[in-house]
């Protein structure tokens, strides 16, 4: 998964989804040089993730139970129609050929599918010894293929302008990022209140609406 390992460093920083795929890609590496089995189931999941996070990451309102519940084909119809409510991912591709993209997508991730339920250990345990178990170096080749794929996917989401995702905007809270900047001061003149925004936006919304529910109250209180 070289070329998307360095897509994502590239954009993980303001982030937090970008972050947690490189963090997946870790066990991956591990897996490279271990089992061929669940260095396959392994690329598998790492795709389904993908397509999850681009549900997620343009429609914040979306049950993540729901994403959860899925199929394989449901799934990535789901991310596809998501990314086409955007134009922008025309700037990567022509709408013919992305429509390409998916066919091509759908048939590889229900092959990966089909060859993970016949030789998968951790979600489809195997009475041992099983029939027959995924060579390493051609579990490798299927992990070189799906990172093409897995390259797109991230480079369509990223040319997507994510800011509508956003109502809170960093500037207009100044108070409550002075409170954060003072509870939790960092080195080299760095700004917590910037860092939560930017790497955990759910985060930072979550202690915004804590701070105003507190100012409420004390306003409350005085009146």
């Amino acid at each position: 998964m070289e070329r998307t390992k360095n897509l994502i460093k590239q954009y993980s920083e303001n982030r937090s989804w970008l972050q947690h795929l490189d963090q997946s890609l870790e066990q991956i590496d591990h897996q490279a040089t271990h089992c061929g089995d669940a260095l396959t189931e392994c690329t598998k999941s790492f795709i389904e993730c993908i397509a999850k996070n681009i549900i997620v990451e343009i429609s914040p309102s979306t049950d993540v139970k729901s994403i959860n519940l899925l199929d394989l084909g449901q799934l990535f119809k789901s991310a596809k129609n998501a990314l086409y409510e955007h134009s922008a991912i025309e700037n990567i591709m022509p709408k013919q050929n992305l429509e390409s993209f998916f066919s091509a997508l759908n048939q590889w991730i229900r092959f990966l599918g089909e060859v993970r339920n016949n030789t998968g250990e951790i979600s489809h345990g195997k009475i041992l010894p099983k029939s027959y178990s995924i060579n390493l170096d051609l579990a490798k080749i299927f992990l070189q293929i799906s990172d093409g794929f897995s390259y797109i996917l991230v480079l369509l989401v990223l040319e997507i302008d994510m800011s509508y995702t956003q109502p809170y905007k960093y500037e207009d809270y100044q108070d409550f990022n002075e409170y954060l900047d003072e509870l939790y001061e960092l080195p080299n003149s760095l700004k917590y209140s910037k860092a939560l925004f930017d790497q955990d936006y759910d985060a930072y919304v979550e202690n915004l609406d804590n701070y105003n529910d507190q100012e409420t109250m004390v306003i409350e209180e005085e009146l």
